[in-house]
């Protein structure tokens, strides 16, 4: 379940605690280490550096894949747009290239939106 930590502000998944619990026991075979990855398993030391360092990584790194996704997007925009424009039909008959091309639009400006908060 995800946390936002009070101190960090940062959103803590299972994953960043089981990276960073897993990372305590890799370095020491201890039982205080352990018991520490232990709490940091369940949820009770997401203040923990590793933890969230492990969480801000998470969140500056994009999708896999996401760029790709972007840029297929754009030219399918760019496509609709140039058949938008050389369109010699009926102009009603043109309204779901127009609406395609907005959607593509407001995708693109989402993404970007994205893009600028550090999130893509």
């Amino acid at each position: 379940m995800p946390n936002h930590d009070k101190q960090q502000g940062v959103e803590i998944t299972q994953a960043d605690r089981e990276a960073a619990a897993n990372l305590l026991i890799e370095k020491s075979r201890n039982c205080i280490i352990e018991c520490k990855s232990a709490e940091i398993r369940r949820g009770d030391n997401d203040s923990h550096y590793w933890v969230q360092a492990f969480a801000r990584h998470r969140l500056s790194t994009p999708a896999p894949g996401i760029e790709v996704l972007v840029e297929a997007l754009a030219e399918a925009r760019e496509a609709l747009h140039q058949h938008y424009v050389d369109w010699d039909g009926e102009p009603e008959d043109a309204v779901p290239l127009q609406l395609a091309r907005s959607k593509c639009d407001a995708a693109l400006a989402t993404f970007s939106a994205m893009k600028g908060k550090g999130n893509g």
